[in-house]
């Protein structure tokens, strides 16, 4: 939704609602903002696909890591927090 806005080189820690991911093969298929969304996997046609984000409980996957986070502030001076509630990982333990 930032990126429909303008803005650039954004993270999406816990992933993207405009996207979808099949479990099993973990083929990511971006769907836009559209209420349809594909049964099957187009990649391996499992039939349980769900939402590209990380629910409570689930581990990130390995291409959400915390390394993309640490990257980014190397070369910046701000950075905008938005959308949590700290209780999983406390931002402020990143940046200061």
């Amino acid at each position: 939704m930032l990126e429909r806005a303008g803005a650039q080189n954004v993270i999406h820690l816990h992933g993207e609602l405009s996207k979808i991911i099949c479990p099993h093969c973990e083929h990511i298929l971006d769907i836009g903002y559209k209420v349809f969304t594909p049964r099957a996997c187009k990649h391996c046609g499992y039939e349980q696909l769900k939402p590209f984000v990380v629910f409570f409980g689930e581990r990130a996957p390995k291409y959400m890591q915390m390394y993309k986070i640490f990257e980014g502030l190397s070369f910046k001076d701000y950075m905008v927090v938005i959308g949590t509630s700290g209780n999983v990982v406390d931002i402020s333990s990143i940046i200061g």
